[in-house]
């Protein structure tokens, strides 16, 4: 991203201390911010007031920066053409570009809108021009001397992989990975006539190697890492810099110096024959989180009685992994007599192999923390210890509101009743063009109602509008309580005044959100606590659909809740997300939305905002095949304003409302259960094939499904929960019980017939 200085290696932040969008030039941090509506401000951090290096660049949307040395590109949108700015005089000015995505002090490389054609760019003129059949997903990078670009490109079936591309030759190359998919934030760079590839991946961290010798590798950072930057400085040394969170914030900063001696080095570690460090699954880290809200870690004197606190918690957590994710998962300890791991949760492996990662950072210390992730232990020669499954969260919900409206096509409409009040109804026009249901729209924002009254005064258009529109909304009554200073009193108040004017006018209403993220700093601390959640759920009548607001840790429980919200965390992919929220569904019982997740933007910014007009379709897809509900999240949509609808936006929202409209190709019929057998359930796996799960004979099913029952409840079956055939597969599908392609779980209760 530029952030290194190639001399000092020093890393770039913005005056906000943030490192998107940075680069260095020269000897001076350069940067971007908003200065008006429209119009952004280049920026260098030593640049008086008036000083010729302050220029304002009217765009429409983030400016893209990727620089080196002596050179800055970025792309304006000039009139709806987008028209690169560029210190280059053989660049500045060329149109018909995605932008300039890449640059070292000699040699710039930009893509084509479609994202598939690479031309070269030199100081003296235009350069070779490369095509990549596919196209490129994410972001790309040129090496040092600019002889190597590396990309994340689409493969014909859909998938992503990498491509290394010789800038000199034009000779594509597919360099050897260590693992075949799922490369994130790939980075190069040139050491002694070498490429060697720096990239994220979810099973074993951040790795380098050879770009064409994945056998030479090391392991230098643990998952997940943002804004992954990689420089050659004088002297020899690599740098890598990475970020732990999203926000890529100084205080999330991360690096590490690399010798040539160390790259020229690498052990050779052939896959399969030393333990290769493991990610904490996705669905296993989303359980830790949710686990931690509810039972913070314990805190005491050093010694014995704070060792045994530890490892009561550890040991309750494992059993709530056991219960949630499947009795693979469990505890550990040293010897078959020993006591259990005071910090360390297991999972057995089908090959008998165990894994670990430590889920208390420092517990001797007496003040242990959460990792966040969990760091990998190699467990070769440990024991297994099975943990009777026990649902510590206790979030299975019964509720008498009605389900949300169906189908649920959402979109980002925030400042709907902004635009709606200056008489501009162009967004709900291109919502119900495009197919939209429903329209996710916040009351008040402080960013565009200085005062709850304001807000307040734009409800009854708005409602009216929605209405006249035929559009069945999700209201978000509650956002920025911290920025508007309210009590619990006022917010009580606020809840009650918005829904006495909703329910006078309901047609153009579906559902109601409590809270726009209640745990977000804009929120007052008290809209997170479950008590006052009771008491805003209580505002809003029964015959309403109601959720208590998303969080990005998949949701706030279920505080009078009929139907629960998610906010996907950034970092990771829309499928991980969407086995989050279905994990979350299985769990609660309720049915899930996925309402605001990565962002859509003409310009891609880090952890906010991706780039990718094939986003939508991923997200619909990600979304339909869990069974749940999706909402695209468009930059324009905060400020509903189509003037910041570009071609990336528009592509992204036709392909989500194209694949959530359309679904997808009919299965193929399942199995036929054997005469005598009884098939329960059955399980459609990503190579399209039904696998069968539950097979019993006809007589043994009353008893299973007593045992199914009582494992997931903790109650004897009566009969008529024995004779109800929701049942089964309801709790199967919360007890985890799965088919795996090759090979059957184990995992029958106590009491149940052997498979």
């Amino acid at each position: 991203m530029g952030r290194i200085h190639p001399i000092t290696g020093t890393v770039a932040f913005d005056a906000q201390g943030c490192a998107r969008s940075v680069a260095w030039y020269g000897e001076a941090c350069l940067y971007q911010r908003l200065a008006a509506d429209g119009a952004w401000e280049l920026v260098t951090r030593a640049a008086a007031p008036n000083s010729p290096e302050v220029t304002v660049l009217p765009r429409r949307a983030a400016l893209a920066v990727r620089a080196g040395r002596w050179a800055w590109h970025s792309r304006l949108d000039v009139g709806g053409v987008p028209t690169l700015a560029s210190s280059l005089d053989v660049l500045n000015g060329v149109v018909g570009f995605e932008g300039a995505v890449a640059a070292v002090a000699d040699v710039t490389v930009t893509l084509n809108l479609n994202k598939d054609v690479v031309t070269v760019w030199h100081r003296t003129g235009k350069g070779r021009t490369i095509a990549l059949p596919g196209g490129v997903a994410g972001e790309p990078w040129v090496d040092q001397v600019g002889q190597w670009f590396v990309a994340q490109c689409f493969a014909p079936a859909g998938e992503t992989h990498l491509t290394l591309v010789n800038l000199d030759t034009g000779v594509l190359t597919t360099p050897q990975c260590l693992t075949p998919q799922n490369q994130w934030n790939p980075t190069c760079v040139t050491v002694a006539g070498t490429c060697y590839l720096v990239y994220g991946t979810d099973e074993c961290g951040v790795v380098v190697h050879p770009a064409l010798d994945a056998s030479k590798w090391m392991r230098l950072a643990a998952a997940p890492a943002f804004g992954l930057d990689v420089c050659l400085l004088p002297g020899g040394d690599t740098l890598v810099v990475w970020f732990t969170g999203a926000r890529e914030a100084a205080d999330e900063l991360r690096s590490l110096r690399l010798r040539a001696v160390d790259l020229l080095n690498l052990p050779i570690t052939p896959k399969g024959t030393t333990p290769m460090p493991k990610v904490f699954p996705p669905d296993a880290l989303y359980m830790l989180e949710r686990f931690a809200l509810k039972f913070p870690a314990p805190w005491g004197p050093p010694g014995e009685s704070q060792d045994a606190q530890c490892r009561a918690w550890t040991a309750r957590l494992a059993a709530q992994v056991a219960f949630s994710l499947g009795s693979q998962w469990g505890h550990k300890s040293t010897s078959p007599g020993g006591p259990l791991s005071k910090d360390v949760i297991a999972r057995r492996n089908l090959d008998g192999t165990l894994d670990g990662w430590d889920v208390l950072s420092a517990a001797g210390g007496g003040q242990p923390t959460i990792p966040d992730p969990p760091s990998w232990v190699d467990l070769s020669g440990q024991t297994f210890r099975a943990s009777t499954p026990a649902h510590a969260l206790g979030e299975q919900f019964t509720t008498t509101r009605p389900a949300p409206p169906s189908p649920w096509r959402g979109l980002t409409s925030f400042d709907l009743g902004v635009r709606l009040e200056q008489g501009d109804t162009r967004w709900l026009d291109l919502c119900k063009a495009e197919g939209v249901t429903t329209p996710r729209v916040i009351l008040g924002r402080k960013a565009t109602a200085a005062t709850l009254a304001i807000a307040f005064g734009r409800l009854p258009t708005t409602l009216a509008k929605l209405a006249q529109y035929g559009f069945k909304a999700e209201i978000v009554l509650c956002a920025d309580t911290a920025e508007y200073g309210m009590t619990e009193k006022d917010v009580l108040a606020w809840a009650t005044d918005c829904m006495a004017q909703i329910d006078a006018q309901p047609d153009g209403v579906g559902a109601i959100q409590g809270a726009n993220e209640p745990e977000h700093p804009t929120q007052q601390p008290f809209m997170r606590e479950a008590s006052f959640q009771s008491r805003l759920a209580a505002t809003v009548a029964r015959k309403w659909p109601y959720t208590p607001g998303a969080s990005t840790h998949g949701g706030d429980g279920g505080t009078g809740a009929s139907y629960l919200t998610t906010h996907g965390r950034r970092d990771r992919s829309v499928a991980v997300n969407a086995d989050v929220s279905a994990t979350l569904s299985r769990d609660t019982g309720l049915w899930v939305v996925e309402d605001e997740p990565l962002g859509v933007a003409e310009v891609a910014q880090s952890g906010r905002r991706t780039s990718d007009p094939g986003f939508g379709a991923q997200l619909a897809d990600a979304c339909r095949s869990r069974g749940l509900g999706a909402t695209l999240h468009l930059e324009a949509g905060l400020t509903c304003d189509v003037a910041l609808l570009g071609p990336v936006q528009l592509a992204a929202l036709r392909g989500f409302m194209a694949r959530m409209r359309t679904g997808f190709p009919p299965p193929p019929p399942p199995p036929v259960p054997a005469p005598g057998d009884a098939l329960l359930d059955l399980e459609m796996a990503e190579d399209a094939v039904w696998y069968p799960i539950f097979v019993l004979r006809q007589a043994e099913l009353r008893a299973a499904a007593a045992a199914w029952y009582f494992r997931a409840t903790g109650r004897p079956a009566a009969d008529a929960d024995i004779n109800h055939g929701l049942l089964w597969r309801a709790s199967c599908e919360r007890l985890r019980w799965r088919t795996l392609r090759r090979a059957f779980e184990d995992t029958w209760p106590g009491g149940a017939p052997g498979a």
